[in-house]
């Protein structure tokens, strides 16, 4: 039996599988996020290596037939997150990628398209036949446009304006009240060192302040949508035609109604398309697609079974 090995990293975790050619999930596994915008490039190196080994132990001969990491900042940090990685798994059959590529085909395939992913960050990815095209994404201090965190951080300041009385009376205030577990005013020290991933946390509190019609997290929502919108009109200038756009990530995934904002705002030549599989699936299926024979429906139909109950859904 054959063995195959799909990892997918941003801020928050790194989600690793071994699984067979049918698409039937030996094992999940997740350990913390290996951006190297977060926590360096000799951290994230470290936990690369900390997931596979914690895999290992399921492949028969101690090595996957084959595997496809999809790692978020892999593009900036290629040599300096990947080299020891790949001495220690130097007879492992690895593809090391961005986060971008698996995610379109998770939804298209072998198809041309593109996909903004929309989790803890965001970025914009185009693919053209072997062309690859990408936009945004410049990290958390520069650009990371309509992201969890960018919407967590907006409800963080947004409490915290309504606190200082510099912003407006806003359920926000309350509700990341809630979730921190004290008021945000005494909770400083605890937000900076809980990091991009913590922050990024607070972004459900805006959907839940705009569902009970708070404005403040109305015109945060509309504000980071907008901003999302934008990227699809440089997809215009790569394809110069209607072209299909994956919107993937755990915020869209999370939150449907986001993803129909940044439809109505973006690009009338993106045919917009919400993924309703995992990330992880794209990089699963970046393994295989390319065989001969090959059914991706077949495949994703078993997997997406197994993995409800791996996730503990079933």
């Amino acid at each position: 039996m054959s063995y195959y090995l799909a990892l997918d990293s941003g801020g928050t975790k790194t989600e690793t599988l071994v699984y067979d050619a049918d698409g039937h999930i030996i094992v999940r596994d997740i350990t913390p996020g290996c951006n190297a915008m977060d926590v360096g490039a000799e951290v994230a190196s470290s936990r690369i290596i900390d997931a596979l080994e914690r895999v290992r132990k399921y492949f028969p001969e101690g090595r996957p037939e084959r595997a496809f990491c999809g790692l978020a900042s892999v593009n900036y940090y290629r040599d300096r997150l990947l080299g020891r990685p790949k001495e220690v798994f130097s007879d492992w059959n690895i593809v090391w990628e961005d986060d971008g590529r698996g995610m379109i085909s998770s939804v298209l395939g072998r198809g041309d398209g593109g996909c903004i992913v929309c989790g803890t960050g965001s970025s914009m990815f185009c693919r053209r036949g072997g062309e690859m095209m990408h936009t945004g994404g410049w990290g958390y201090l520069m650009d990371t446009v309509g992201s969890g965190f960018m919407l967590g951080r907006d409800a963080l300041r947004a409490s915290l304006r309504q606190f200082d009385g510099r912003g407006e009376k806003t359920l926000l205030y309350e509700l990341v009240s809630e979730k921190l577990g004290a008021r945000p005013e005494n909770s400083i020290p605890e937000i900076y060192a809980g990091g991009r991933p913590f922050i990024a946390s607070f972004a459900g509190t805006v959907f839940a302040a705009r569902g009970a019609g708070d404005a403040v997290a109305s015109e945060i929502f509309d504000h980071n949508a907008k901003a999302l919108a934008d990227m699809t009109f440089v997809g215009e200038r790569f394809y110069r035609e209607r072209y299909r756009l994956v919107l993937s990530g755990g915020i869209f995934r999370s939150f449907p109604e986001y993803a129909e904002a940044v439809r109505s705002m973006g690009s009338p030549l993106a045919d917009m398309i919400r993924a309703e599989v995992p990330p992880v699936f794209g990089c699963a299926i970046e393994n295989l697609m390319y065989d001969a024979g090959f059914d991706i429906d077949a495949f994703r139909e078993v997997f997406m079974k197994d993995y409800a109950r791996v996730c503990g859904k079933q």
